[in-house]
């Protein structure tokens, strides 16, 4: 399992495009269902850093990503880019539940300091290999401080050995942090 965020230009991002990105399709690729709204990729929850729920239609993801536009105004003058973008993979021959991988990536997100935070996710299978997007809101929705996550890749790939092992789970080998990718 690899554990991973994925970054983008600096300051390019808003939270909610990110939102929109982690559960709809390229905008060339989207299907439509009977009503004409756009069909998710995948399992959804959103989570207002109190309560999690299932989202199930595309009027859902936009609910939840404008309560994240609400609480991103906050975040202050010297934060361009006030979002985290979090993907779990499973290894090849591994066959993680949708609820695994929500699992796996809200530990991520508690031990990098995103506990109570805002975050949208969806499971993906375009790939080939099974994984999932959080969008995650750095702001906090209270205190409206901005974390800045500290080590985090090392504490990802951790969370990831940690999930393999006690799930007897394939072992895999993170490159980027063997290549010397550094910590955010």
């Amino acid at each position: 399992m690899i554990a991973s965020e994925q970054r983008s230009a600096e300051g390019s991002r808003t939270i909610g495009g990110l939102a929109e990105y982690v559960a709809f399709d390229a905008k060339d690729q989207r299907r439509y269902n009977e009503r004409g709204e756009i069909e998710l990729r995948g399992k959804t929850v959103y989570s207002d850093g109190v309560e999690e729920r299932e989202v199930t239609d595309e009027r859902g993801v936009r609910l939840a990503a404008n309560e994240m536009r609400a609480t991103e105004l906050f975040k202050s003058a010297k934060t361009k880019d006030a979002t985290y973008h979090l993907v779990v993979a499973e290894a090849r021959g591994d066959d993680l539940t949708d609820e695994q991988f929500l699992e796996v990536g809200k530990t991520c997100m508690q031990r990098i300091g995103f506990g109570g935070h805002k975050w949208i996710a969806t499971v993906h299978n375009d790939t080939g290999d099974r994984h999932i997007h959080f969008a995650i809101l750095r702001v906090h929705p209270e205190t409206h401080k901005t974390v800045s996550p500290y080590r985090d890749h090392t504490i990802l790939a951790e969370v990831a050995r940690e999930y393999e092992r006690a799930w007897g789970l394939n072992q895999t080998i993170d490159r980027s942090f063997l290549d010397g990718a550094k910590d955010g």
